[in-house]
């Protein structure tokens, strides 16, 4: 296995939006790049084409939010087992040792405003570096920004709670729409379900 580092210097953080936007300019150029995407490829039905495309932008969708979650669950994992100001040496172990239909449920219950699950957020933890307890969601999106290590004004400090707040929200809706299966389980099946 490489050092941790490793993973975090050639980590893809733009993988799915490259992935998107390629399709979609794909989908709304077509007429200038037909003669290159579909080179040398005969016969082929531009309707079905452009569903294929559809449902991988649909699919890549569901994928983005199972790595947000697979990465935040990790990380919530090492926070919890061990005090370590280095969680992120660990982080591979613990996405390579994960188990998908935990975390499924888990999101399926985040879906559902299970409130055990959502309190978990707010839940703090002391680390050195920040001298002061910090909420699990606060470690996991602004880690490192702090009065003490950023210059901010007062005006735009207080608005950590509110992104805080926005990020909780946005989590339950990314989770809902990941734990309705149906359309996921559906790409392969029916592809008329993509507009």
């Amino acid at each position: 296995m490489f050092p941790p580092y490793e993973f975090y210097r050639y980590f893809m953080v733009d993988y799915f939006i490259y992935k998107q936007v390629t399709y979609k300019n794909i989908l709304d150029n077509y007429s200038k790049v037909e003669s290159i995407v579909m080179h040398n490829v005969f016969d082929y039905n531009k309707e079905n084409y452009f569903k294929t495309l559809k449902s991988s932008i649909r699919i890549t969708y569901f994928h983005s939010i199972e790595t947000l979650f697979e990465l935040i669950f990790a990380l919530e994992q090492g926070i919890r087992s061990e005090v370590n100001e280095h969680q992120d040496e660990l982080i591979l172990q613990r996405l390579a040792k994960s188990d998908y239909r935990i975390n499924f449920e888990r999101i399926n219950r985040i879906a559902n405003n299970d409130q055990d699950e959502l309190k978990k957020w707010d839940e703090e933890f002391i680390f050195k570096s920040m001298g002061k307890p910090i909420s699990l969601i606060r470690y996991i999106f602004y880690y490192i920004i702090s009065p003490d290590n950023i210059t901010l004004d007062k005006v735009n400090w207080d608005k950590m709670d509110p992104s805080l707040n926005s990020i909780k929200k946005t989590l339950i809706l990314l989770a809902k729409d990941f734990a309705d299966r149906k359309e996921y389980n559906a790409y392969n099946m029916d592809l008329e379900y993509y507009p």
